[in-house]
């Protein structure tokens, strides 16, 4: 017993008198400039800006609205993107991060063209200059093949007719419904289906899933409905996925086509987000495309399935 009591005294000694305070030699920890943008074909190009954080930092976005942004479109220079905040009432703004009186907006009203191939350079005196570039990929061949009403579900069988190469998609849905107002008028709202409000055990929606003797479970969940045509290249492919609705048309299914960055980005953030609470877990680096910086600028179109005839 006297040798236990003296041997954690010993231990607990050599605990709290083993510490020492290191002065840290290593490399000066530069901020750097990060660039975020999704080019949607048909629409405005809209950049947002920001800088990095070190970690002894605090968390919250600082905002750049003084850089010299450049577009080129296939090569060519296009034109110097003019510089808007948030508060000068720029057209078309729906921003959903942290808004401040620093927070600016970089965009320009020439409207994407799939089949474009988009550069952005970005120069500012505090910090490296970064580039970076996206071709919009054509839109998606696809409809809808049929519905068939099963108790209450509906169930869709969508067809893609893949081009040759390498592509890569993403499926979006959206159902809406009405509902009487307080004024007793009809008034009607949409909201966006998530992953898990569409049933489906198509394997390109779950190539990241792992059967076991009860049930389908993700590793981790393919919260943006991504895929790519790594099982159909070059061929046509019936997508089935189950809806429930009221009525197919308070439904509205839409296949997007992503570039390869835009692809990877979301394929490592929600890798990354599923990973985050893991304490063993390996790190998942979120993919990026912006040289000398941090972010992604991708692109996208989008095609509106409608039942054929």
């Amino acid at each position: 017993m006297i040798r236990t009591i003296i041997l954690l005294a010993i231990i607990c000694f050599a605990a709290t008198s083993c510490e020492k305070e290191i002065e840290y030699n290593g490399k000066e920890l530069n901020n750097f400039l990060v660039l975020n943008a999704e080019l949607i074909e048909g629409e405005t190009i809209r950049i947002d800006l920001t800088r990095s954080n070190t970690i002894f930092e605090n968390k919250s976005i600082k905002t750049i609205g003084d850089a010299e942004v450049q577009l080129y479109i296939d090569g060519v220079f296009a034109e110097t993107l003019d510089v808007y905040s948030y508060f000068e009432g720029a057209p078309n703004l729906n921003h959903e991060h942290y808004i401040t009186e620093e927070y600016y907006y970089l965009y320009i009203t020439k409207s994407v063209k799939a089949g474009s191939n988009y550069t952005i350079k970005v120069k500012h005196p505090d910090f490296e200059e970064i580039n970076a570039s996206t071709t919009v990929p054509p839109k998606a061949d696809a409809r809808i093949k049929s519905i068939e009403k099963v108790n209450g579900m509906h169930n869709y069988t969508l067809v893609i007719n893949d081009p040759p190469g390498k592509n890569y998609y993403r499926l979006r849905a959206e159902a809406c419904y009405e509902y009487p107002n307080y004024e007793g008028e009809t008034e009607r709202s949409c909201y966006n289906l998530f992953y898990y409000d569409l049933n489906t055990k198509d394997p390109i929606l779950s190539f990241n899933k792992i059967i076991d003797e009860d049930s389908f479970t993700d590793y981790p969940d393919n919260v943006y409905l991504l895929f790519d045509d790594e099982l159909f290249d070059g061929e046509s492919y019936e997508l089935k996925i189950s809806i429930w609705a009221e009525n197919p048309e308070d439904v509205s299914i839409e296949i997007l086509q992503l570039d390869e960055n835009l692809y990877q980005y979301y394929n490592t953030v929600q890798m990354r987000d599923y990973y985050e609470d893991y304490a063993f877990g390996e790190p998942v680096r979120v993919y990026s495309n912006v040289n000398s910086g941090a972010g992604i600028l991708g692109s996208s179109t989008s095609k509106l399935l409608k039942l054929e005839d």
